[in-house]
């Protein structure tokens, strides 16, 4: 019997430093998948925030690019070639002793005949038909 209690002993000694050793890399790998976890999240943070960085940088150019075509604009209004133009296109003023001609733009050109009256065609009555027999007879082939 007392072969048994010492080889249930060391069967109990192996048993627990097993489960030691397994909690011990239980721990360690628990611990190691954290860390893991928290540098992917990490690196995607990190993605994003480039490409934010990126889109708002495309933006800032696009924006500086307005500004630059809006001063230009700015610019070219105060001119007093851009006033004397406007005055002439909306008021239609013009200087003492000048004569204006008034032309038609490309695109509205008159054609010869534009002034006859073409006889209207005439307008067709609508179906007075319901919508379900117009169908079965549009399905049937009737007309």
């Amino acid at each position: 019997m007392a072969g048994m209690s010492s080889s249930n002993s060391i069967l109990w000694r192996r048993f627990t430093s097993w489960v030691r050793r397994s909690f011990n890399v239980l721990w360690l790998v628990a611990l190691a998948s954290y860390f893991l976890v928290l540098a992917g999240q990490s690196v995607y943070k990190n993605y994003q925030t480039r490409q934010q960085t990126s889109d708002l940088q495309k933006q800032l150019v696009t924006a500086q690019k307005e500004d630059t075509r809006l001063q230009a604009m700015l610019v070219y209004y105060q001119t007093d070639s851009f006033k004397e133009k406007e005055l002439r296109r909306t008021l239609l003023l013009q200087e003492p002793g000048e004569k204006v001609f008034a032309l038609p733009e490309s695109g509205m050109a008159r054609q010869p005949g534009d002034d006859i009256v073409k006889e209207a065609a005439p307008v067709a009555k609508p179906d007075q038909r319901p919508i379900w027999r117009q169908w079965a007879d549009y399905l049937m082939h009737k007309a």
